[in-house]
C-alpha cells in the first residue's frame, strides 16, 4: 500500500500522541481513526477493537494501553492501576469470545 500526502500528514499528527509510533499510526489510519478526535471519540476498547478485528492479528494487550494512555495523555506505563485492570479484563473477554467462535 502506498502512502498518501495526507496520510503521512495524519501519522505526523497520530505520532505526536503519547505511545503511537509509526506501525500503530498506520493501523488507526488504515482503520479509519485519522485523528485524536476520532480516537477520543471511539475509546481505545473499541478503536483497538476495531483493529484487532479488521486487521485479523492476534490481540495485544500493549495496543489497548498504548491508546488509552494516547488519549489520557500519559505513557501507558503511567495508566492508573485500576484503569489497567479494567482493561485487561476487558481484553480477557474480547480473547475468550474469539477463542469460542
Amino acid at each position: 500500500m502506498e502512502i498518501t500526502i495526507e496520510q503521512k500528514e495524519q501519522i505526523k499528527r497520530l505520532k505526536s500522541l503519547k505511545n503511537i509510533g509509526d506501525n500503530l499510526a498506520l493501523m488507526l489510519i488504515e482503520n479509519e481513526i485519522e485523528t485524536q478526535e476520532k480516537l477520543i471519540q471511539l475509546g481505545s476498547y473499541k478503536a483497538w477493537e476495531r483493529l484487532m478485528l479488521k486487521e485479523g492479528e492476534y490481540p495485544c494487550l500493549n495496543k489497548l494501553y498504548a491508546l488509552e494512555g494516547a488519549i489520557e495523555d500519559l505513557r501507558w506505563h503511567d495508566l492508573p492501576k485500576e484503569r489497567k485492570e479494567a482493561l485487561k479484563h476487558e481484553y480477557h473477554l474480547f480473547v475468550q469470545e474469539r477463542e469460542n467462535r
